[in-house]
């Protein structure tokens, strides 16, 4: 199994070439802050997220969801 993520998605892919790619709708509360990431992300809420399950090129199935 490979793990890749980034502070917007995820990507899972396991050996058999089944894939997990998760994205998140996100939104940085208060101000922006341009002089720290790591203020940015620490202060950062999801608002939801969605992702397909991949076997090679075709879909398999699709997820979302969302937060009220």
């Amino acid at each position: 199994m490979l793990i890749r993520s980034t502070p917007q998605a995820c990507f899972v892919i396991l050996r058999n070439g089944l894939t997990l790619e998760l994205f998140y709708d996100e939104a940085l509360t208060g101000t922006h802050n341009p002089t720290g990431l790591a203020h940015r992300l620490a202060r950062r809420t999801i608002t939801g997220s969605h992702g397909v399950w991949l076997m090679g090129e075709a879909v398999l199935f699709e997820v979302s969801a969302g937060q009220a």
